[in-house]
């Protein structure tokens, strides 16, 4: 067993028996604990009786926590699961070469083991994602250019704050920014009665017309936080069992471990966020998602004023276990698809589309070139929050493209292949991936380039569980769904989906092949009117749509 795809190619060609180790077990059995790990997730700070074990000032708080141990919890319940199963299996001594982060879960399970230690000699390439290194340096950055741009930030604050004393007291609104609100935010800027306040200044030019919350260090508030936490302590209640263990008090040690100079900073914060609002006339707050520990406690503060939030969705929701804008007044679902399957068709959740869709609106269709096709390839990515997919998962799934496209390379067809690395992966592993093992293919390499740009010149897509399968597909573009995770996943992207997909390396052969033909990969294309079942409108006015909205709740 395995985690490496590198080493995993490496023993098949070798003809071993072998598997990823943090993908053997069944996928329903894997997809219900995931299921409780995420209760656990949305349960762990509350007492026996349901109260929240974090309120300060009468702001529960509780949740505000799940990104910082969202990566850990995840990352130790996925292995440790996986480890305690090995009882089951008939083996006479199990020998490891692991990490030490590995090898500290396995010692917690009991099970006897032999190390075998490795030489840091030659050392190749990993294939799969290294999700601790990266959340580490996605949730704070401590680099110079951090800190000034903090200091900066903080010289704002006070010059702003000298300019709202002198001027007129106007409506308040709060917005997330990121993808789906960035046009919002742009509109919202232009209302003379209206100040938008977000979570960090643009850096523009414009910037006396931009606020941000500003945070200081309230001492008796930091007390109050330290007093929560000794105390949360003494009164947790939840238990996951896994195989007779209880996987809850391992995991609550890890918790309280990583929050210990949270609860403070949160009650702090807490502290902030009421003196800024409360000297002002907060009407409204957008957030695109429930995370980031200071977003999650404006939204309770909102919401314990009963001030409203309108929630829009960042990008589709297709998980049934995790659970988004659970304090909303009011939910931007986007499509009716979503609202039905996520949302379970609730009164709070509305079909408004997303602005960023409004420029696939009226914009022309691609005329395909059947002879020699440009192939964009949207990578795979490891999801953190579903226990049913792995660390390699993003190597494999580009093994398996790659291999199809160089057989229909052998048989004699051209093609040009792009390949757009997600934001967050790492392009030096993709480079070294197609070096070792695809090194007659002419492969363009991307990431950080925008996705219009990209699929504008593309004649063929294929990703994974994509909202960019849906924006190649309103372009007219022939997209494949190349499904080889194994989560268990809501429309669009459940087993019955519209989309075309492709669960084999042979179906997937199969499809490519009959764009030459103009097949079924052109004839069987999502229609427009389905895409707007499934992602929202397409008529060019969502944004319009969105802003009327808001000026009907303000």
């Amino acid at each position: 067993m395995v985690i490496d795809f590198g080493l995993y190619h490496s023993l098949k060609e070798k003809s071993y028996n072998v598997q990823f180790f943090d993908k053997y077990l069944d996928r329903h059995y894997l997809h219900r604990q995931t299921e409780e790990m995420h209760f656990f997730l949305n349960n762990w700070y509350k007492d026996k009786d349901g109260n929240d074990l974090f309120n300060y000032n009468g702001i529960s708080f509780g949740d505000s926590f799940l990104l910082s141990i969202l990566t850990e919890v995840s990352f130790f319940s996925h292995f440790f699961i996986s480890f305690i199963h090995l009882k089951e299996l008939s083996y006479k001594t199990l020998f490891v070469a692991l990490d030490n982060d590995l090898l500290s879960i396995l010692d917690k399970t009991g099970l006897a083991h032999q190390r075998i230690t490795h030489s840091e000699d030659n050392l190749k390439q990993v294939y799969y994602f290294p999700i601790k290194l990266w959340m580490g340096s996605a949730i704070s950055s401590n680099s110079i250019r951090s800190k000034l741009k903090r200091l900066m930030a903080k010289v704002m604050d006070h010059v702003l704050l000298i300019l709202d004393f002198f001027s007129k007291k106007k409506n308040v609104v709060f917005i997330q920014e990121y993808h789906p609100t960035n046009a919002i935010i742009h509109e919202l800027r232009k209302n003379p009665n209206l100040q938008v306040v977000t979570t960090s200044y643009s850096g523009e030019a414009n910037f006396l017309n931009e606020r941000r919350v500003f945070y200081g260090n309230h001492k008796e508030a930091i007390k109050s936080g330290k007093r929560l936490f000794e105390n949360a302590k003494t009164s947790l209640s939840h238990k996951w069992m896994v195989q007779d263990v209880d996987l809850a008090s391992l995991l609550y040690k890890m918790i309280f471990r990583i929050i210990e100079v949270d609860v403070s900073s949160a009650c702090s914060d807490i502290k902030s966020i009421e003196r800024f609002f409360n000297k002002r006339n907060p009407v409204l707050m957008i957030p695109v998602t429930d995370l980031w520990m200071r977003n999650s406690l404006i939204m309770s503060y909102f919401h314990k004023n009963e001030i409203p939030i309108y929630f829009i969705i960042n990008g589709l929701l297709f998980s049934s276990f995790w659970r988004e804008a659970k304090k909303a007044t009011f939910i931007n679902a986007y499509s009716k698809t979503i609202r039905e399957n996520y949302f379970k068709s609730s009164p709070k959740a509305e079909v408004i589309g997303d602005p960023r869709m409004d420029y696939y609106g009226d914009i022309e269709q691609r005329e395909l070139d059947l002879k020699n096709p440009t192939i964009t390839i949207g990578t795979s990515g490891f999801s953190p929050i579903d226990l049913n997919s792995f660390l390699a998962v993003e190597f494999e799934f580009i093994y398996d493209v790659l291999s199809v496209l160089k057989s229909i390379k052998d048989e004699g067809h051209n093609f040009e292949i792009i390949l757009k690395v997600r934001p967050n992966g790492y392009l030096d592993q993709y480079e070294s991936l197609v070096q070792e093992f695809f090194s007659d293919l002419d492969i363009s390499f991307y990431q950080n380039e925008s996705f219009k740009t990209l699929i504008a010149k593309t004649d063929i897509y294929i990703s994974i569980y994509s909202q960019t399968l849906f924006e190649a597909l309103s372009l007219g573009i022939p997209s494949i769904y190349y499904k080889n995770e194994n989560q268990i996943m809501l429309a669009p992207f459940s087993e019955d989906s519209q989309l075309t997909i492709a669960r084999s390396k042979e179906k997937l052969h199969e499809l490519i092949l009959s764009f030459y033909s103009e097949g079924d990969l052109i004839k069987n294309r999502v229609s427009r009117e389905e895409l707007e079942l499934l992602i929202g409108p397409l008529d060019g006015k969502n944004l319009k749509r969105n802003l009327n909205f808001i000026e009907r709740i303000i």
